[in-house]
């Protein structure tokens, strides 16, 4: 597991917790200087495919913001697709 994994896994198991005990939560990690981007996902949320849904809209659909330095902009738009 890389330190952007496991820091994601961390916030959303650990230190915000925001799922409880009923899991449809995720957290997503953006490491810019590593050029990486995680989402860490609740039993619930990657059952419903949140994870691979999240993961692909980084890539396909949203990567030119990553890779042009507008990560907010990115992070924006992956979220309102994943909601």
């Amino acid at each position: 597991m890389t330190a952007t994994q496991d820091f994601a896994r961390f916030l959303r198991e650990e230190y915000w917790n925001y799922g409880g005990d009923c899991e449809n939560d995720f957290v997503v990690t953006l490491a810019v200087k590593e050029t990486k981007v995680w989402t860490s996902v609740g039993a619930k949320a990657q059952a419903a495919g949140m994870q691979l849904h999240c993961v692909n809209e980084v890539f396909t659909e949203h990567g030119e913001y990553f890779y042009d330095g507008h990560y907010g902009d990115g992070l924006r738009l992956m979220m309102d697709d994943c909601r």
